[in-house]
């Protein structure tokens, strides 16, 4: 991409700049839950439409692909409209509109984004090299809407994938990935111990599933510490621990949810074995008993080598060399932009949210979470570049 097409861009981008800040903020008021996505998906049709865009809607429920170019070997750019079952605690004059709902993992930032690099690449459709797919998709937080939109055709013709997450951790301007293994395979288990309930005076006619439990989850780290290889990646972490409501009386069962994460399938597998084994075993040792189930979770996040030497590549032309960070190991949150991976090559990368004056930032899923409008251009930017330079094939 020469310097006066580089130019243009930023000169398109900072024509639109305004008026998608304001469409960012009115994603931001108007959050809705996986699959429930109708707000963003109509917003999405009519930024479209606007734009010239051809595109297909209810793919998954509520996702759109928008199409520029006929044929095959297209470019996909992915975004996800999903919010998170969160109060907001921002109190800014766009916050959530809907109690109990709120954008707190960015995703109308990279609507807004995808939205962004729609409108400026359909100004520049006469010199893309490659058709592009622009990837509205639903249900990233739950429900593996990636999935649903590959079984729903959304990467038909498409050949290559990019994908972009906001994060607090890095300053606005600034790009980070790497090659192989970017994020981890997230899943959730479930631990139900039985015990026999009774009043809590006499516990020695009971079976107290919740001393059962509560040792069941310190020595669930054990697993971590001492049947992983140091150097495989994995976390096993309690979220909720239930068991009964009245403080005198010991209840039949005690509930452990959690999550668990690896990056290598054979770590998978040593993880539920063993969480089997250990809740079992000490379950019995107080005479109750315990079983383990386990979600399907999301795959592992691995970006293509090639499309990833192509994709750093052109970040530092296009951001600068110090602005893109080569991260030495993976992170361990999931993202199911990971089923793109598996069909398709594919890249996934972060970008700073973090002001430039700010230390630090409130951390993604948290009620004070906010995209930053200054990190829309940084994100519309790397999409168009990715799309006119051709890939990696070019």
């Amino acid at each position: 991409m020469n310097p006066t097409l580089a130019e243009h861009i930023d000169d398109l981008i900072a024509r639109h700049l305004s008026d998608l800040v304001a469409l960012r903020h009115d994603l931001h008021a108007h959050p809705q839950l996986g699959y429930k996505e109708t707000y963003a998906s109509a917003m999405v049709r009519r930024e479209l439409d606007a734009a010239g865009v051809e595109y297909e809607k209810d793919i998954a429920q509520t996702g759109v692909v928008g199409r520029l170019g006929d044929g095959g070997g297209a470019i996909g750019l992915r975004a996800d409209m999903d919010a998170l079952p969160i109060d907001e605690q921002t109190m800014l004059p766009y916050a959530s509109q809907h109690p109990g709902c709120m954008h707190a993992c960015g995703h109308d930032g990279h609507t807004t984004i995808l939205i962004g690099a729609a409108r400026v690449l359909s100004e520049l459709r006469d010199q893309l090299p490659r058709p592009v797919r622009f990837v509205f998709q639903p249900a990233e937080e739950i429900g593996a809407g990636a999935k649903r939109m590959i079984e729903g055709g959304a990467l038909k013709d498409v050949s290559t994938m990019f994908g972009l997450h906001g994060v607090p951790m890095l300053p606005v301007g600034v790009m980070a990935s790497r090659s192989g293994p970017l994020m981890a395979a997230p899943a959730d288990f479930t631990i139900e111990v039985r015990g026999r309930g009774g009043h809590g005076a006499m516990p020695h006619l009971c079976h107290d599933p919740i001393v059962a439990a509560a040792q069941i989850v310190t020595a669930l780290q054990t697993i971590i510490t001492r049947d992983r290889d140091p150097v495989d990646p994995a976390v096993i972490s309690v979220g909720s621990l239930h068991a009964g409501e009245a403080p005198n009386v010991i209840p039949d069962t005690a509930t452990i949810r959690g999550t668990y994460r690896f990056i290598t399938p054979a770590t998978g597998v040593l993880l539920r074995s063993r969480m089997n084994e250990v809740a079992a075993q000490i379950a019995a040792a107080h005479r109750c008993t315990a079983h383990a189930t386990f979600d399907q979770g999301y795959p592992v996040l691995v970006n293509d080598p090639g499309v990833c030497a192509y994709a750093m590549s052109i970040a530092r032309r296009t951001l600068g060399e110090k602005a893109v960070i080569d991260l030495p190991v993976p992170v361990m949150p999931g993202e199911d932009f990971a089923f793109y991976g598996q069909h398709v090559p594919s890249f996934f990368a972060f970008i700073g949210v973090r002001p430039h004056d700010r230390q630090d930032y409130p951390g993604l899923h948290s009620s004070q979470y906010d995209f930053t409008d200054a990190a829309i251009p940084v994100g519309i930017r790397l999409m168009c570049a990715w799309a006119l330079n051709g890939g990696p094939s070019a």
